[in-house]
């Protein structure tokens, strides 16, 4: 059976200053559970019974209550107004001696009683008897001597309540204050706030962040306004060149996200038949070749994938078809344009490479692209295909791509299920 974790005061209240004896004896607990616990705002059963003689004597009086407790978990009732079940309260005899109170909890409200206390009646049972006696008392419990102080119902007003927060049983904590080493993933909600940071330790804030950020791309218009490239920083802490084109900011490389804006991952998915059944994201690299193909040509990504609007970094989107078209545009149209955006050389495109000057900076490469039949990989160094955001009906997407022997762009309608490259456009 369990043990009650209790602090308990005992007192008379007399009700009746006459020859005869009082009828109800006001008795307060503060209730925990075997855990240490405080048991609060909670109806309570208890049962009281009296013994006489010792701690296991004779049960001469018992009775029954149902009570709340407060919010200290502080229980207060009188004993000899409850349920009685057996005995006379006011027929004990208490010069007769010693007696033990004996408390049985049920913190449910009922009577399954599993919280055990048993402690012996000192001083101030006996009031009772010197009541009778005629020694003067004035039935005022402030008038008596030796007595203890009663509980405030106020937890800091306790004494020998523990200091420590290992004192209570717990050893897994964040403190509030002093230092503290912490180890695992925490998770917290609601608002976290540091001081400004001054020492190389000292967590940074978000003002902190955000003017550095501000300042970062301050530096990265300049660049870019200068001809010369910028820089753009991905959720997976990859680093991209960025160039200007026109009005236009664009990737100068091909995206290889792993994962969307929102930290979701991007289902990777290497076998053909899974590939061809997609209607949701995926991306994969050629030939299922990441230490290969990666790092050059970036990853392969399905429409669906582009059609979250969620791949491209915060600030930044997958062009759509009208923007493609701005960019081909101001480069003199569909048939110069590829030249001006491949490129240059054979290392990674085919000879001739026709018409590859990269004057744009833009640096198309041919990745490739996975079919959407039967998930084969195909045409690497020969050609460079890149999404659109634009939908062309409910199978296909508008995209663009580049040829080997050619120095043109084309614009073409493909499968959703094809796997092709991503560049994205800054959005101002």
């Amino acid at each position: 059976m369990k043990k009650l974790l209790i602090l308990f005061l005992i007192f008379m209240l007399i009700t009746d200053v006459s020859a005869q004896s009082p009828q109800k004896m006001s008795y307060q607990c503060v209730i925990r559970d075997a855990s240490g616990a405080l048991v609060t705002n909670q109806e309570v059963g208890i049962k009281i019974s009296i013994l006489q003689g010792i701690v296991t004597g004779s049960v001469i009086y018992e009775e029954i209550h149902t009570s709340t407790t407060n919010t200290n978990g502080l229980l207060t009732i009188e004993i000899g107004g409850g349920t009685v079940l057996s005995g006379a309260f006011d027929s004990i005899d208490w010069a007769d001696g010693p007696y033990f109170i004996k408390t049985e909890t049920d913190p449910t409200g009922d009577t399954n009683y599993s919280i055990t206390g048993t402690s012996q009646l000192l001083s101030v049972p006996y009031a009772f008897y010197t009541n009778t006696a005629g020694n003067g008392f004035s039935g005022d419990y402030s008038d008596l001597t030796n007595k203890p102080a009663l509980f405030s119902g106020s937890f800091p007003d306790l004494s020998d309540k523990p200091t420590t927060i290992s004192g209570y049983g717990i050893t897994d904590a964040v403190t509030i204050s002093g230092d503290q080493d912490i180890t695992g993933d925490k998770t917290f909600t609601g608002t976290i706030r540091v001081p400004a940071p001054i020492d190389s330790a000292d967590a940074a804030t978000k003002a902190y962040v955000d003017i550095l950020k501000a300042q970062i791309d301050t530096l990265n218009q300049i660049s870019l306004d200068a001809g010369n490239y910028g820089t753009l920083l991905d959720i997976d802490m990859n680093i991209y060149k960025t160039i200007k084109i026109g009005t236009q900011v664009w990737m100068a490389e091909n995206l290889s996200t792993t994962t969307f804006r929102d930290g979701t991952p991007i289902p990777l998915v290497t076998e053909n038949s899974e590939w061809v059944s997609l209607t949701t994201a995926g991306r994969c690299y050629y030939n299922n070749d990441s230490m290969t193909y990666k790092n050059s040509y970036g990853a392969l990504y399905n429409w669906y994938t582009v059609n979250t609007g969620n791949l491209c970094p915060a600030g930044w989107h997958v062009p759509a078809d009208a923007e493609w078209t701005m960019l081909t545009d101001y480069l003199g149209g569909l048939s110069v344009a590829g030249g001006k955006l491949k490129e240059t050389d054979t290392t990674h495109w085919n000879a001739p490479n026709t018409g590859a000057t990269n004057e744009t900076g833009f640096t198309a490469f041919p990745g490739g692209f996975r079919a959407d039949n039967n998930g084969n990989f195909l045409s690497i160094g020969e050609y460079g295909y890149w999404w659109s955001s634009s939908v062309y009906n409910d199978h296909d997407a508008w995209s663009r791509y580049m040829y080997y022997i050619s120095s043109g762009v084309a614009k073409y309608n493909q499968n959703k299920k094809f796997g092709f490259s991503i560049r994205c456009l800054r959005d101002y």
